[in-house]
């Protein structure tokens, strides 16, 4: 009896001697020696009118989820009990480029939406039925790509305004608590209320992305080739800047996502995890090259990232091989606290942006309204209906909000190559998969030299002791296993290879 463990997706590592593997599709580090499943999109939502360019989970003063989302043209909002996408725009709507995603955060009860080109969009929960322009104090010409919440200051990144210009390096920050209120920087007004601009000129591109609430630091601005620490200092500067990476910058706006203290973000170079003051790298060796060369480089503005409180997991939603009018057709899936990546292969199912999620909650009276069970959008057994729990969330190419709950996905998992008899040829015969399912299959691919390609036998289904039975000669042996659409399992954790043969060095 030999256990091949199941092993880390690092599919920049070569075959021998590293415990890596270049296949483990469509599931979820779900311990530190195990996989879990990876579950299907279900669409929840009435459709937007055009491609999801951005949104923003929030919640009411009662604590009941509201998702917000911005298109091309409009802002929208879906709210408990119904599932429309209702239209929240201000009169005349929006024009977004097509390239730039719609940047949202929180404040309060208000939620703030920008998209760099339209003025600085506000919606207060409880009080307005429609977005409208944020700003009425002092620079009201102000607009802003990037926006975020640092210390109950609403800042702002790559800047424009009537006065300026645009400003691709400039951060702004309001009012301590009045987002609406911009009061003209150097002015006593301005001091008064605490607000301010800071310029980081050079060589370092322009802002990317902003991130507030870090362990060792207020928060940090990315820009293209640069991240610059913000630390709240009080008068006179308010808040400092300090430089954190000199060469090193956020690759893709929609690639910044936060988790509790920490931000991770792709850079030109790999993905990192940044704690307020450093940067480590996550996908060295391991995916950084991968994802890169999948990456179709046309469609940057694509990418969108997000958590999954719920199961402590980070995505990554880009555009690869395949992928249709630069549509998301794959997930990269990390684990902060296993280190662990794995891929998803969304297939013909392609989304068009991912954020975390939270479930609306309906009672039995309210199931009512969507008709019999056959017409509910998702099945009743789906978390959706407990109500404000965390899920990951996407936006599909009907343009319609759904959740990750559906049916477990195919799953697909190669075991690292292994030599049974080192220096020997082997012959293995039977082998059982580590899984608490009974209708996977295990393929075998054997060869003698590395420079071989892989070529796994027939699917062999288990049998009633879990066994599978396989025929497969040479010197390197790697087993494959995968589940069926749907099918029910919880941990695949690596292969038993029960019976084999030594069989020579020839």
């Amino acid at each position: 009896m030999t256990i091949i463990p199941v092993v880390e997706f690092a599919p920049d590592q070569p075959d021998l001697p590293t415990a890596a593997s270049d296949t483990v599709y469509n599931v979820i580090p779900a311990t530190a020696q195990s996989y879990g499943p990876m579950q299907a999109h279900q669409s929840f939502s009435s459709a937007l009118t055009a491609r999801c360019q951005g949104g923003l989970t929030a919640s009411d003063f009662n604590g009941n989820a509201r998702v917000y989302a911005g298109d091309a043209s409009k802002l929208y909002r879906i709210a408990s009990p119904g599932t429309t996408a209702a239209d929240v725009s201000k009169s005349g709507g929006y024009v977004t480029g097509s390239t730039q995603p719609w940047s949202f955060s929180i404040l309060g009860q208000r939620v703030i939406a920008t998209n760099g080109n339209d003025p600085i969009q506000g919606y207060l929960e409880g009080t307005s039925t429609l977005f409208g322009d944020l700003i009425t104090s002092g620079v009201t010409s102000l607009k802003a790509r990037y926006t975020a919440v640092i210390k109950n200051f609403l800042f702002l990144g790559y800047t424009a305004d009537s006065t300026y210009g645009t400003q691709p390096q400039r951060t702004w920050w309001s009012a301590i608590n009045d987002p609406t209120n911009f009061p003209t920087p150097g002015t006593q007004l301005a001091a008064n209320n605490l607000s301010d601009f800071q310029d980081v000129p050079g060589g370092h591109g322009a802002i990317q992305g902003i991130a507030g609430n870090l362990g060792t630091a207020d928060g940090a601005t990315f820009f293209e080739r640069a991240v610059w620490r913000i630390i709240y200092s009080g008068l006179p500067n308010v808040f400092d800047f300090v430089p954190a990476e000199g060469a090193r910058g956020l690759f893709v706006s929609g690639g910044l996502c936060q988790f509790g203290a920490e931000v991770f973000y792709p850079t030109e170079d790999g993905f990192y995890r940044f704690d307020g003051s450093n940067s480590t790298p996550i996908g060295k060796q391991k995916v950084d090259r991968f994802f890169y060369n999948d990456l179709q480089t046309d469609y940057l503005d694509r990418v969108s990232s997000a958590v999954d409180p719920s199961k402590g997991l980070i995505y990554w939603a880009y555009p690869g091989a395949g992928s249709t009018n630069g549509n998301p057709n794959r997930l990269l899936v990390y684990s902060p606290s296993f280190d662990r990546w794995a891929a998803t292969e969304l297939g013909t199912v392609e989304i068009e942006y991912i954020l975390r999620g939270a479930t609306f909650g309906k009672t039995l009276e309210q199931l009512d309204s969507y008709g019999t069970i056959e017409t509910l959008p998702v099945s009743l057994d789906s978390k959706v209906w407990a109500g404000n729990r965390s899920l990951l969330a996407a936006f599909d190419t009907s343009h319609q909000y759904g959740y990750f709950d559906g049916a477990n996905l195919a799953a697909k998992i190669d075991t690292t190559d292994i030599e049974i008899a080192p220096g020997w040829q082997s012959k293995v015969t039977r082998a059982r998969p580590l899984v608490d399912s009974s209708a996977s299959t295990l393929a075998i691919s054997s060869r003698d030299r590395l420079s071989q390609t892989n070529s796994f036998s027939s699917d062999q289904v288990q049998e009633p002791n879990g066994s599978c039975s396989l025929n497969s000669r040479g010197r390197y042996h790697r087993l494959r296993f995968k589940t069926a659409s749907g099918e029910s399992w919880n941990h695949f954790s690596g292969v038993d290879i029960e019976e084999f043969e030594a069989l020579g060095t020839r």
